[in-house]
């Protein structure tokens, strides 16, 4: 890990412009398991996090952006001393779910299997990036007791249970319902953006009514 730390620095430092941020969070995770390994860091005061990113079937800058949020706020936070006098770290994983549901669920399953080895539990989960991945794993992710956050999705609650529905109906499975107990949206819905255009159009008197 000392090694992995210097090569990630030297990347990091070498990059120009748009630095690839998922960089910046091999960097900070290799330096969260040199502390371990060094016994300066003990195991336990460390949490992760998981994120899922489009990344082998969507345009890069939308993954690029989703991993920079989490690339500064990992930072951010590896780099404060709070005032508990408690030195927690934050360790990010990342995978590429191809923006594909059958993906979403693999990743959810290997999430699974990794929380069980930790001696603190995932804290989140961060994807997916369409609507149609995310419905696969929102009840997974409520079994696993783990927080999923949605940085992009903006379909409503009623149109994620139709879609889910639908995918279902078509594999001939029984109808089931999505729990969304542990998800969390930072976007507002479709709907939302969708009644702003309208009461927009309606005040300007626009021609393109």
């Amino acid at each position: 890990y000392e090694q992995a730390v210097e090569y990630l620095k030297e990347a990091w430092g070498g990059e120009n412009g748009d630095k690839d941020p998922s960089l910046l969070i091999a960097l900070n995770n290799a330096k969260v398991m040199l502390d371990i390994q060094q016994g300066d860091l003990p195991r336990n005061q460390v949490y992760a996090i998981s994120v899922a990113i489009p990344f082998s079937h969507t345009l890069r800058y939308v993954s690029k952006n989703i991993l920079r949020g989490v690339a500064w706020k990992q930072e951010e936070f590896n780099n404060e001393f709070n005032n508990n006098n408690e030195d927690w770290k934050l360790l990010v994983l990342m995978a590429d779910d191809s923006n594909d549901g059958k993906q979403a669920q693999k990743i959810a399953d290997e999430i699974g299997r990794y929380n069980s080895t930790l001696d603190n539990p995932i804290l989140g989960f961060i994807g997916h990036y369409s609507s149609r991945a995310t419905i696969n794993v929102i009840n997974k992710y409520r079994e696993l007791e783990i927080n999923q956050i949605t940085p992009s999705a903006t379909s409503t609650r009623e149109d994620l249970n139709n879609t889910y529905n639908k995918e279902f109906e078509s594999q001939e499975m029984p109808d089931l319902k999505l729990d969304f107990s542990f998800f969390f949206r930072t976007v507002g819905t479709t709907k939302e953006a969708m009644d702003v255009v309208i009461k927009y159009i309606d005040n300007e008197n626009l021609e393109i009514k």
